[in-house]
């Protein structure tokens, strides 16, 4: 999988965007489970994934790592307790994953804080002077423009949460907003580290399906449309396409689940043709690891069906190069030059001009390259 997706990093946007696809990345590693996060270690290049609820059996504290290969479970003397619910976030300044919060029982609500150190695989629990109450289904990750883990929401001993949270590395201190979204839980949040914004989508309530952008002094609406209402929904940020991802999730009143693959930019979402990561599922975790590109794995996909598959959106067949001039771009100088080495006068094209590769070099191939420009498909 991962020489599959490491081609892929040398590819632009465009490119990148028309070979993408889910594929299955195998079904071993941790046991079934759901209500639980992934995120992405990328002072280790590992996948984290911690604790979640096993069908059948209850909540879990186990550690498992996804090297960009395969999973592997590490023991550490010491973990947070058994649970599921909580949020999770890699703290880049500082090498570590913080954890805070979730429920051991389905009805508790915890407010202790974690640090996951995986240089030494040890979890080891923070005193921080001041803490959020306790809470599950709430979200959290790093605003790295602001050095701040962001958190929002949440279900609470006293009702679903609207407060905003920031943890510094030391302490919690709670914001306050001039402008917040209304109270909100199991919705899905990345950090967009392009246009340094966190993203907030979906959740709890689902009468509508609004986006939310964090600056690090308010929140403010910026999309009603998009992808429809749904809670329990993953999304992460994908460097390779420069976009927000966001996948799966289930239908208000638990009446269905969705496997579709969205985009979104910071001013409009999009339905991706990209295939599906399998079955139809949500409360799976969602990552994105360079080198190994958009990563999902479990989740719920109903009637009893606690998955563990682990899927990974890359590229699954030879993109076609569109890149004449090899300067990182594909756009219309790549038609230009295309166009003058046909006419003979060649010198800025780095590819071969048979385009199409129907064996002769010709207007075809001019005419296939406008297409990809376009945003067609390779010929």
């Amino acid at each position: 999988m991962r020489l599959a997706t490491i081609a892929c990093l040398f590819l632009s946007p465009p490119a990148l965007a028309q070979c993408l696809n889910w594929a299955s990345a195998g079904t071993t590693g941790p046991s079934p489970r759901q209500d639980m996060f992934i995120v992405a270690d990328r002072a280790n290049h590992n996948i984290v994934q911690f604790g979640g609820y096993r069908g059948g059996v209850g909540f879990n504290n186990e550690t498992w790592l996804h090297d960009g290969e395969a999973w592997a479970q590490v023991f550490p003397p010491l973990s947070p307790s058994a649970r599921g619910h909580y949020a999770i976030a890699f703290d880049a300044l500082r090498s570590r994953v913080i954890l805070f919060g979730g429920t051991e029982t389905g009805s508790n609500y915890l407010a202790d804080t974690w640090a996951w150190n995986g240089a030494t695989r040890t979890w080891s629990q923070l005193s921080p002077p001041a803490s959020p109450t306790g809470r599950l289904n709430h979200n959290m990750v790093y605003d790295a423009a602001r050095d701040r883990i962001v958190l929002f929401g949440g279900s609470t001993a006293a009702g679903a949460s609207s407060q905003t949270w920031l943890f510094n590395g030391t302490t919690w201190t709670q914001a306050f907003p001039a402008t917040t979204p209304t109270i909100r839980t199991a919705y899905a949040m990345t950090y967009d580290p392009v246009r340094q914004r966190v993203i907030m989508f979906g959740g709890i309530p689902t009468t509508s399906a609004p986006t939310y952008e964090w600056d690090g002094t308010n929140w403010t609406l910026t999309a009603t449309t998009g992808p429809a209402p749904r809670l329990y929904v993953a999304m992460s940020f994908d460097e390779g396409l420069g976009k927000t991802i966001l996948s799966c999730g289930e239908l208000p009143g638990a009446t269905g689940r969705y496997n579709d693959t969205w985009s979104y930019d910071g001013t409009t979402w999009e339905l991706l043709s990209v295939g599906v990561p399998g079955v139809a599922r949500d409360q799976n975790g969602q990552a994105y690891l360079p080198g190994m590109g958009t990563v999902i794995f479990g989740g719920y996909a109903g009637a009893g069906d606690v998955r563990r598959d682990t899927w990974v959106l890359t590229c699954t067949s030879p993109p076609c190069d569109a890149d004449f001039t090899c300067d990182g771009n594909v756009n219309q100088d790549d038609v230009a030059c295309l166009i003058d080495a046909l006419a003979g006068n060649p010198g800025c094209e780095c590819k071969p001009l048979d385009f199409n590769n129907d064996g002769n070099t010709d207007q075809d191939d001019v005419t296939a390259l406008i297409n990809v420009v376009a945003g067609g498909d390779c010929p």
